[in-house]
């Protein structure tokens, strides 16, 4: 097991280069360029973007600013940012706490809803109830997350005055768990939505394909009740591909945070990632896609880990 969790360690870090020389790309190839919001300032002249760009070594070969780019990146040094002159790591791990915070409680919304009314729907199927299931998630997965929020918000935030609307806490209160849980509700449900309808339909389909295997067909032969067959048959090698895609998509919690976040002024990387992008703030931008990045290969690690956990058939070998 140890030298198979090395073995894909080791397999992913020329993808972690790759990642760093993409958004590396996507940065020098953005309308403007890293000058672009000194540019806007009348008062800069053509000598002081000169002086800026050799203290910034944008000067150099792209090849060359890559790699002391890079070199600052593993080091701890991932820049300054243009707007507010602090370093773009200290900002993003002021940030991170909030974000990861309605990444979790999206996770388990989505986890603790989204699979037991997927095994509901399939072990229901065609009845009414797996129907009202399958019209809640396609309408999960279609509706935009910019829409939802604002509706969230006009309901309960406006008309019925029951949660608060924007922020992460009320600024009148030092700290008071209830408090945090209230302005955590909406930007949670509407993060958890496109999750929890996708891993209801992914649950419903994986155990339909189970429960229609030669092995099952054998354990109800057996004379086991279905209860049982389901437990401990069906829900176990159904649950491999589901909990692989659910690791997957923990990342993608974060693209949908982006706007999430916005809408609830929630000061989250999202909240910060958008800011940044109207500000031309390009060392921030990189260093939030750089994050991103590599939390995306660090659960398709996990998901790896994972898969070769719950089905034997995976060799470590």
């Amino acid at each position: 097991m140890g030298r198979y969790i090395f073995r894909r360690i080791l397999q992913a870090i020329p993808l972690l280069i790759i990642i760093t020389i993409v958004v590396f790309a996507l940065m020098q190839l953005a309308p403007g360029g890293p000058l672009a919001l000194y540019k806007q300032n009348p008062k800069v002249t053509g000598e002081d973007l000169a002086r800026i760009s050799r203290n910034l070594g944008l000067d150099k070969p792209v090849p060359i600013q890559y790699f002391n780019w890079l070199k600052r990146l593993v080091t701890g040094d991932w820049g300054t940012s243009f707007s507010s002159s602090r370093p773009v790591l200290e900002l993003i791990k002021e940030r991170m706490a909030a974000t990861f915070t309605l990444m979790f409680s999206s996770f388990v919304i989505s986890l603790l809803i989204g699979l037991p009314i997927g095994i509901l729907s399939a072990l229901k199927r065609y009845s009414i109830v797996d129907y009202i299931v399958t019209f809640f998630s396609f309408f999960g997965l279609s509706m935009p997350v910019f829409w939802f929020a604002l509706m969230l918000q006009l309901l309960f935030g406006l008309k019925l005055g029951w949660l608060p609307t924007a922020g992460m806490k009320d600024p009148f209160i030092d700290f008071e768990l209830w408090d945090r849980v209230r302005h955590l509700i909406l930007p949670a449900a509407v993060l958890s939505l496109t999750s929890l309808a996708s891993w209801s339909r992914f649950m419903r389909s994986s155990l339909l394909e189970v429960i229609g295997q030669d092995y099952i067909r054998t354990a109800r032969a057996k004379g086991l009740s279905e209860g049982k067959v389901i437990r401990k048959h069906a829900l176990k090698n159904a649950l491999i591909p589901v909990v692989t895609i659910i690791a997957i998509a923990i990342p993608g919690l974060f693209s949908g945070a982006v706007i999430t976040e916005t809408v609830f002024a929630w000061p989250g990387m999202g909240r910060l990632y958008f800011d940044s992008l109207g500000r031309l703030d390009y060392p921030v931008l990189m260093g939030v896609l750089t994050v991103t990045a590599f939390l995306v290969v660090i659960f398709n690690l996990v998901a790896d880990i994972i898969y070769g956990i719950l089905d034997p058939r995976i060799s470590y070998d």
